[in-house]
């Protein structure tokens, strides 16, 4: 059979158009039609449906999940709802549902139990702000009281609920998961939570913070156009890809893992079918502009694509930033004054403060508050070295080769009380678990040590300090005996305090390093110049002995706050002192991960 030209290419742009499609929309997955729920496409519908057209329209869009959204005319045709979804084959995935058991909740239970469905029963309640903290937890633990009875009737007929955030302090998502957690601790395990995006435009600016913190408990989300004060500009229900957000937020659901039904709504005043339509087109957009969108989590947006075609931006990936790298990671880092860590491991040392090991060395070569690090998105982040994130509190400069010869690392395990590292330092077992304390004179970073016995004296480089043409140094030493009862015998103890500290020139900032410990040790300093310029550092000496332990704390901060930090640090217990009734005031902690040999 032969076709005219013309015949011959109107099919070809069908098959471009219908190609478009496939290429736009996921076959399956989040996004995809099979998963896609219509709603708020009842009340809203301008050509007011009846059901049985309602679930023509829908079987028409290809859509098979509806969210029932009712009012009270709707009440007498439930049955003919469920009947003509059930007809061609749609699931009623979620059902409105009161903040109350009233006789609209009896009606729509006892549809639920004669037509034997299971939706999700979507509840809200305090669409008001609550500022006032204790109002707030009457109001959350009132919620509680009045969800508990719609959850064990929910239970009764296989349903879950599901918090719906229909904005105020009910809206917010850590209010809706002290809800359900409070719930499922009287024994309610089948509540969770929906979230809907045009009721979440104050949460635009983090909200990767808030879905991490709902995403446990996520029954379903609803999707919508989004701009920034959508909600205040009169944008708040605007058709998916016409918005500068909703990509955004997608991502970021779709790159945690969450897999649950996704909602496109109707809530406006016209054709839900021209609605719908809307969205499933600028659905197929966000789909066919973002190729990350349409590829496991795994998988770079130039996948796919010819080489000759790929440009620097689709080599630009920052996943590694919203990774959860945990409490350490090894790599290089770029540290602020210019220098580099080649073999670095960033540890977490708080909530707040991270510090670089040099593990080439044992050294500590930087410590910052604020964040962990910060990656390079170019090239998926393997070519930028990573950065401090935060405000760097001081650097060091690297340890002489012969001395950093002396030192191997072996490895690193968490604890509950932080990371551990190990370390060989000439021959010895060394073990460390770093800690952020806070002093009188400012923060400061404790290195707890526990090192092995030693047939000979070892060195070990304890800091460095400021950088700096001219300064000044101190070092004194402080002894202190004490009596430990050791059964029915009282034997003597005797340790000793060390304080290395250097001043700058212009008396404006002062570097220390103290030690806490045993009485074998002894603390000296050393200078050499970098580039003309005298670097001074710490070099800490053990004596020939059994294993011990003892505290290394490195501070740095204002000179006029050095005496107050000096203070402190003599009123600090060596980690072997035993013989005072308790701890002092900004004693330091030492829970029980700290290693022993």
């Amino acid at each position: 059979m032969r076709f005219s030209p013309w015949l011959r290419l109107g099919l070809g742009v069908v098959c471009l158009l219908l190609t478009r499609v496939a290429a736009a929309l996921p076959s399956e997955g989040l996004f995809s039609k099979t998963n896609l729920v219509a709603w708020c496409i009842v009340p809203f519908d301008t050509q007011k449906r009846s059901p049985e057209a309602r679930a023509e329209m829908l079987e028409r869009l290809g859509i098979h999940r509806l969210a029932y959204d009712w009012r009270t005319e709707h009440i007498p045709t439930f049955d003919a709802e469920v009947a003509a979804m059930r007809k061609r084959h749609i699931d009623i995935t979620a059902w409105w549902f009161p903040a109350a058991l009233n006789g609209e909740s009896k009606a729509i239970l006892e549809c639920i139990e004669r037509n034997q469905i299971h939706p999700q029963l979507w509840v809200t309640m305090g669409t008001e702000p609550e500022a006032n903290a204790t109002r707030l937890e009457q109001k959350i633990q009132a919620a509680v009281e009045s969800l508990g009875p719609i959850c064990t009737e929910a239970q009764k007929r296989g349903c879950t609920v599901a918090l719906y955030n229909h904005l105020g302090w009910f809206g917010e998502p850590a209010n809706q998961v002290q809800v359900i957690e409070l719930l499922q601790k009287i024994g309610h395990t089948n509540v969770g939570s929906v979230y809907n995006f045009h009721h979440g435009h104050g949460h635009l600016a983090d909200f990767e913070r808030h879905f991490k913190t709902l995403k446990p408990h996520l029954l379903a989300l609803n999707l919508n156009g989004m701009v920034r004060d959508g909600d205040k500009v009169g944008k708040k229900i605007i058709p998916l890809g016409t918005g500068d957000e909703e990509l955004r937020l997608m991502k970021i659901v779709q790159a945690s893992g969450w897999r649950g039904p996704v909602g496109i709504i109707g809530h406006t005043e016209e054709d839900a079918e021209l609605k719908l339509r809307k969205e499933l087109d600028g659905l197929e957009k966000l789909m066919a502009n973002s190729a990350s969108s349409t590829k496991s989590a795994g998988e770079p947006p130039a996948s796919g694509r010819e080489a000759g075609l790929q440009v620097e931006k689709d080599w630009v990936d920052n996943r590694w930033q919203r990774s959860e790298v945990g409490p350490f990671l090894a790599s290089s880092v770029r540290l602020p004054d210019g220098s580099s860590v080649v073999r670095g491991l960033t540890v977490r040392v708080g909530h707040q403060a991270s510090a670089v090991y040099d593990l080439a060395q044992g050294s500590v070569r930087a410590v910052w508050t604020g964040g962990f690090l910060k990656f390079d998105a170019t090239r998926f982040g393997l070519i930028g070295t990573p950065v401090p994130e935060g405000t760097v509190l001081w650097t060091s400069e690297a340890q002489r080769p012969e001395k950093a010869a002396a030192v191997r690392f072996l490895g690193q395990h968490h604890t509950p009380d932080g990371v551990v590292l190990d370390w060989e330092v000439q021959g010895v077992l060394v073990r460390e678990r770093p800690e952020w304390v806070t002093t009188p004179g400012g923060p400061a970073l404790v290195r707890h040590l526990t090192i092995g016995s030693r047939t000979a004296p070892i060195s070990w480089w304890a800091a460095g300090h400021l950088r700096g043409r001219q300064f000044t140094t101190d070092i004194s030493e402080e002894h202190s005996a004490s009596q430990v009862k050791v059964g029915t015998s009282q034997v003597g103890t005797e340790s000793v305090h060390v304080l290395h500290l250097m001043r700058n020139t212009e008396a404006t900032v002062a570097s220390a390093v103290a030690v806490l410990g045993e009485q074998d040790l002894h603390l000296d300093s050393t200078t050499r110049e970098v580039s003309g310029v005298p670097q001074s550092s710490s070099i800490l000496t053990l004596k020939p002995g059994a294993a011990v332990s003892l505290d290394l704390v490195l501070w740095r901060g204002a000179t006029n706050a050095s005496a107050e930090f000096d203070r402190w640090a003599k009123a600090q217990k060596s980690p072997g002192d035993s013989g005072a009734a308790g701890p002092r005031d900004g004693a330091i902690r030492r829970g029980h991960a700290h290693p022993s040999v």
